[in-house]
């Protein structure tokens, strides 16, 4: 395995991630990184808005930013994403693979539970084990890595092995939904986890509002030294775009997590607000449901596919503030990034391939769209009209959050979905993509993609994982099983005082110990 490269380091290197000092290591040449001039200030209250709700506050159940948020806040996983997406320890404070097949984590020493109890490499293991349960029904459960086995080896070390050569191991255990619970817990009243708090995080539970707030504490035993430097995090759900910029305005919060592309224009005016931009590779797309018709014809769904006119798209939907997609999920942002002809914007022969597959002018669909984030409704009108001149007549059917994610994510037919960008492709591909994905929403179920993916996540040879890597991209770009014509952005915008805020690109990090208040 030496000499191959993963992430601008070698892949031993990689394989022997030192991580002890990584959790406070800050990397200043990074775009979407908020410098201070001078030393750290302990103290303050850091009020922070999030679109989303947090229904759950139990790690293994996270599914939207709001709740990866609070996870990060008041729990700690193995390891962490830092800001050019180089897994980093979090419990973990070193790890070492000499196949990639047998893993083992050394723990810290001297880490406490919130309610003071020390964690030792069972709680690991029996977390892992429960996310790893069907039973659980915990997103992460095919995030984490093919993991086959993990136990204990003495008091601070975690032995886990996998299914097959997996280098990606320590990027996928950073998954959000893979927080560590005292074992006692997780073996006995789990569900008590959604509403208390049984982390080792750098802040405590101090009051949480369903559908309204949730307030965390500093952590005086947090096992980095001096940190964190605030005394309290508000993470305040606000469902309305415009109420939530108002309130950064007037002083009300001094931080809006994820800024409506509509609204920086007007922030990067005020000399009060600082706006902050990372390119990254999440991403808004179309889902079609590859196995009900009349998507399930491959002709149909690259028909609607070229009627897109993406750079209108980007300018009506992200004000600009993004980049061009090409139908994979891949975006430059990531090291396996294959590049192909740009797919344009094409009528003549969308016409003609709805023609050959039947489909008649006057043809109605329902494109069901969740109303936050606003991106969703802005594609979903530029959708509309290009299907318009196709003779479709494509219905956009609103719903509020909470009603989607019950009802029409993973369910209807045809929607728009947004998706954070992931730790690795692997990881993209096996949550999304694959016939055994959590969230298979297009039901491909493609074998050969398959059997693709799983050999590329195997592979050990960077040249040939590259070549792997470039031909999975390719047979989406040929099947079309989704539309992704935009990548986001990611924008926040903060008060001055805020100090030593780092963007991470996958979206769901945000290092929260590490930020003062003047």
């Amino acid at each position: 395995m030496s000499g191959i490269k993963h992430d601008g380091i070698t892949r031993r290197a990689f394989l022997k991630g030192a991580a002890a000092a990584s959790a406070g290591l800050m990397v200043s040449s990074l775009p979407g990184v908020l410098h201070a001039a001078a030393a750290p200030k302990p103290g303050g209250t850091f009020k922070i808005t999030v679109a989303r709700e947090i229904k759950s506050l139990n790690p293994l159940r996270h599914v939207n930013i709001a709740e990866y948020m609070q996870g990060e806040l008041m729990y700690s996983g193995l390891t962490k994403l830092n800001a050019d997406m180089n897994a980093v320890g979090d419990l973990a404070e070193s790890w070492e693979s000499k196949d990639a097949v047998t893993w083992r984590f050394n723990l810290r020493k001297g880490v406490t539970f919130h309610n003071g109890k020390p964690l030792t490499a069972a709680d690991v293991v029996a977390t892992m084990r429960k996310l790893l349960d069907p039973a659980t029904a915990s997103p992460g459960m095919k995030n984490i890595g093919p993991v086959a086995a993990v136990e204990a080896e003495g008091s601070h070390v975690v032995k886990v092995t996998t299914s097959s050569p997996y280098s990606f191991l320590p990027k996928a255990l950073s998954y959000p939904c893979f927080k560590v619970l005292p074992e006692e817990v997780v073996n006995g009243d789990f569900d008590a986890a959604g509403s208390k708090d049984f982390g080792s995080g750098p802040f405590r539970l101090k009051e949480y509002v369903a559908g309204s707030h949730l307030i965390v504490e500093k952590n005086p035993d947090y096992f980095i030294p001096g940190r964190p430097y605030l005394n309290e995090v508000h993470v305040l759900y606000f469902p309305d775009p415009l109420a939530e910029i108002n309130a950064l305005l007037t002083g009300q919060v001094d931080m809006v997590n994820e800024v409506n592309p509509a609204q920086i224009g007007r922030l990067e005016k005020n000399k009060d607000v600082t706006v902050m931009h990372a390119k990254s590779g999440r991403f808004v797309n179309t889902v079609f449901d590859c196995q009900a018709a009349p998507f399930s014809d491959p002709r149909v769904r690259k028909a609607l596919t070229l009627s897109m006119d993406r750079e209108a798209a980007l300018l009506m939907a992200l004000e600009g503030y993004g980049s061009i997609g090409n139908d994979t999920p891949i975006s430059p942002a990531y090291p396996f990034y294959h590049e192909m002809p740009q797919r344009q914007q094409d009528m003549a022969a969308a016409a003609k391939l709805l023609q050959e597959a039947g489909i008649k002018k006057g043809t109605k669909l329902q494109l069901d769209i969740a109303v936050s984030p606003a991106v969703r409704g802005k594609l979903g009108i530029v959708i509309q009209q290009a299907a318009k001149e196709l003779g479709l007549n494509v219905e956009l059917k609103q719903f509020d959050y909470s009603t989607y994610l019950d009802t029409i994510w993973l369910k209807s037919p045809y929607y728009v979905g947004f998706y954070n960008m992931q730790s690795s492709e692997d990881a993209c591909f096996q949550l999304l993509y694959t016939s055994t994905s959590p969230w298979n929403e297009t039901r491909w179920n493609n074998a050969t993609f398959d059997k693709l993916v799983i050999d590329a996540r195997a592979e050990l040879n960077e040249d040939k994982q590259r070549k792997l890597y470039a031909d999975i991209q390719e047979m989406m770009y040929e099947e079309v099983p989704t539309c992704i014509p935009l990548f986001l952005d990611l924008t926040c915008a903060l008060t001055p005082n805020i100090h030593d805020y780092r963007m991470v690109p996958r979206g769901t990090y945000w290092h929260l110990e590490n930020v003062w208040k003047s």
